[in-house]
């Protein structure tokens, strides 16, 4: 049996921190079919949401390599 790996998850706000961006850059990234889509942890829409690490990281290595 395979060990599943744990993610960090990073809440908006260290979204906003790790770009140097506001909520309305997060929200508008959000909207793009290439960015991290957020997880909720919980069927209400005040639920927190969260991103996965590593889909940041890569989705930031891709827009790099491609500018």
């Amino acid at each position: 049996m395979r060990a599943i790996e744990p993610f960090e998850y990073l809440t908006i706000a260290d979204v906003m921190a790790h770009f140097h961006a506001n909520r309305m850059w997060v929200a508008r990234r959000t909207l793009d079919a290439n960015f991290p889509k957020p997880i909720k942890f919980g069927p209400s829409k005040s639920v927190p949401r969260f991103w996965k690490l590593p889909d940041v990281e890569h989705w930031e290595r891709e827009r790099a390599r491609v500018s």
